[in-house]
C-alpha cells in the first residue's frame, strides 16, 4: 500500500465517523435520545459535552493518520461489536422508536465499516514507485 492509498482509507474513515455523528445527533433530536433525552441529568449532559471535542480530537488524528488513534478505535469497536452481540439490549433501546433502533444498527455498520478502512491503513506505507525511482537517480 503507498502512502497515498493509506491517505484516501484514512480520509474516508474519518468522513464516515464525523458524517455518522451529524446523522446520529440529527436522529437523536427527532427521537429524543442523547443530548435531548428529556429524563437527562446535568451530570450526563456535562459528560456527553465534554466528550464531543474529545470525540472530534480523535476522528481529527484518525484523519491526521495517526497509527495510535486508529488502534485506539478499533479496539473500542471490537469491544463495543462484542458486547452489542453478547449482551442483553436494554429495555429503553428495545422500546425505543423504530428510528432510535436504526440509528443504533446503522452506527454500528458504520462503526465495522470504520474499522474495516482503518484495519487496511494500518500496514506501513510503502513508497510509491515514482518516488523510489526519484531518489535513486
Amino acid at each position: 500500500m503507498t502512502l497515498a492509498q493509506q491517505r484516501r482509507y484514512d480520509t474516508w474513515a474519518a468522513g464516515l465517523l464525523f458524517f455518522g455523528s451529524i446523522v446520529a445527533t440529527i436522529v437523536n433530536y427527532f427521537t429524543k435520545q442523547g443530548f435531548w433525552k428529556p429524563t437527562l441529568t446535568h451530570k450526563a449532559l456535562l459528560m456527553l459535552l465534554l466528550f464531543q471535542p474529545l470525540y472530534l480530537a480523535w476522528v481529527y488524528f484518525i484523519w491526521k493518520g495517526k497509527r495510535w488513534a486508529k488502534i485506539i478505535y478499533i479496539t473500542t469497536s471490537a469491544l463495543g461489536l462484542l458486547a452489542f452481540l453478547f449482551l442483553p439490549t436494554p429495555a429503553d433501546i428495545r422500546a425505543a422508536p423504530v428510528a432510535a433502533r436504526l440509528n443504533l444498527n446503522a452506527q454500528n455498520v458504520m462503526a465495522f465499516s470504520v474499522c474495516l478502512l482503518l484495519v487496511l491503513s494500518l500496514p506501513r506505507p510503502k513508497p510509491a514507485l515514482e518516488e523510489v525511482e526519484a531518489t535513486s537517480s
